[in-house]
């Protein structure tokens, strides 16, 4: 350790010695830390426990041992002794195999003098105390003589720089006015060197900023003459994107409109409606240009058939569905003749699976829809449905007749479908309807227009003239539905039988 660095340390030590250590914890903390690491660099007597590192151990418990541990580890990550780095044990209690190079022990461990004098002997400790320096050491008289041979030394070179330091003063103070004088001509010909530095310096500023503005000028020529380029070039990519999306789209319309009037084709017509019933309504409305919804109607023995299906889907995909159904129904009725609803749905599943066999993947589409047979001669309507109700009017009640919880098409578990059957003159009127009408969202809270508001409308215009009621029903959805887009196909058959 050079002189230096020894008086440093010991002006460290008198420096935390004379300071008050009436502070807060952390404080207190801090100054016993130095206090040990002081003690630590000093340490010469002994023998090293190794080679490799510096052992200093650290006995005692509670938050005051722990914050000087945490403290101690974070300045030796730094600091060396003997040029070796510091490897720092603690323990709770003062054990007879502790063999370090130097040990600090918590003044408020319970330690007797015989411990102290049967377990350390020879070692190095410190036994530190709430007071200052801190500690009482074992540090031999050799040491501690030697420390202060040091410390008397160290005075003397500090008197010696002081006298050297004062004349170095003088000396100074001799040249300071000789300083002064050329300070006082340095300024002068410093303000004019600056007077002329800022002249320059504006005159580089002015043609600077004139060399930006023509860079500026050029590259803003290039970016627009490209930007031009660019944008006629998309123009004109576009123009024939456009183009070409426009005859795309007038081949699919054309091809959907055709697709259109053959759906209709197949639809009954209202003069067939007209020759069965005193008076009826259709109200279908297709979400697109074709539709997954179908009403179908046919005659059988002096009975009339009347449905309203809902197929998988809506647009292309479900008005494929909707030929493939409505095919289906016609062939049980007339081709097998079937008579009874109930069985006519029964088959209908068996047809469309048929129809299906074919394919190599499974195919779970297939339709929901309500069933009426219609027969005078014994005064009788009989109903069956797959999901869809039937809903019908006595002296201004509204009645419901549930229909099966079961899709025609792919389903686990089927079971053969019921059969209902009302006295046909004591119905005034009747609805077949899909479940476009009551899923349909708007009003102001933008919810659904749901079953329960149907039923209420229905109940509600059973007051006004019959011919009436296709009209309220279509502008209710219309003013319900609003700005919103309609989501689904929409379709409603009503007919009036007294």
């Amino acid at each position: 350790m050079s002189r230096q660095s020894f008086s440093l340390s010991i002006i460290l030590i008198i420096t935390v010695i004379t300071t008050s250590f009436v502070k807060v914890n952390d404080d207190l903390v801090n100054h016993k830390c130095d206090y040990i690491l002081s003690v630590a660099k000093i340490i010469k007597n002994g023998n090293p426990v190794s080679k490799a590192y510096f052992s200093l151990g650290v006995v005692g418990k509670g938050p005051e041992i722990k914050n000087i541990v945490k403290q101690l580890e974070k300045r030796f990550e730094t600091t060396k002794i003997r040029n070796k780095p510091v490897k720092i044990t603690t323990y709770n209690r003062l054990k007879s195999q502790i063999n370090v190079d130097l040990l600090v022990i918590s003044g408020k461990t319970k330690i007797t003098p015989n411990d102290l004098k049967g377990v350390l002997k020879k070692m190095n400790y410190i036994l530190l105390t709430d007071s200052p320096p801190y500690g009482i050491s074992t540090l031999n008289n050799n040491t501690i003589n030697q420390l202060k041979a040091e410390i008397n030394e160290s005075n003397e070179e500090l008197q010696n720089a002081e006298s050297t330091i004062e004349n170095q003063i003088e000396t100074i103070e001799a040249n300071d006015s000789i300083i002064m004088i050329n300070n006082q001509l340095i300024g002068k010909n410093k303000t004019v060197i600056d007077k002329q530095h800022k002249e320059i310096h504006k005159q580089d500023s002015t043609i600077h900023a004139q060399r930006l503005l023509l860079i500026i000028a050029i590259i803003s020529i290039l970016l627009i003459g490209s930007l031009l380029f660019i944008i006629l070039k998309i123009n004109k990519q576009r123009k024939e994107i456009l183009i070409e999306v426009e005859e795309k789209n007038k081949n699919i319309l054309d091809s959907l409109n055709y697709s259109k009037n053959i759906q209709r084709a197949m639809l009954p017509n209202e003069d067939d409606f007209k020759t069965h019933f005193k008076n009826h309504f259709i109200l279908f409305q297709p979400k697109d240009i074709v539709s997954g919804d179908f009403y179908w109607m046919e005659k059988l023995d002096n009975k009339i058939y009347v449905s309203v299906a809902d197929c998988t889907g809506h647009g292309v995909p479900g008005a494929m569905m909707s030929l493939i159904c409505s095919k289906a129904l016609t062939k049980v009725v007339k081709e097998l003749k079937i008579s009874e609803t109930s069985k006519i749905l029964d088959q209908t599943v068996v047809e469309l699976q048929d129809y299906f066999s074919k394919s190599t993947k499974t195919i779970h589409d297939g339709m929901d829809l309500s069933l009426i047979c219609i027969d005078k001669a014994n005064n009788k309507i009989t109903f069956s449905g797959a999901h869809n109700p039937l809903y019908y009017f006595i002296k201004g009640e509204l009645k419901i007749l549930k229909a099966d919880k079961q899709p025609i098409g792919s389903y686990d578990y089927r079971k053969p479908y019921t059969q209902k059957t009302l006295k046909l003159s004591d119905i005034e009127t009747l609805y077949l309807f899909s479940d476009g009408y009551v899923d349909q969202f708007g009003g102001e809270k933008d919810k659904k227009f749901t079953k329960k508001r149907f039923k209420k409308l229905l109940t509600t215009i059973q007051n006004s003239p019959f011919e009436t009621h296709k009209s309220i029903l279509s502008n209710e959805i219309k003013n319900w539905k609003g700005n919103q887009d309609q989501i689904d196909d929409i379709s409603i058959i009503g007919l009036q039988l007294l």
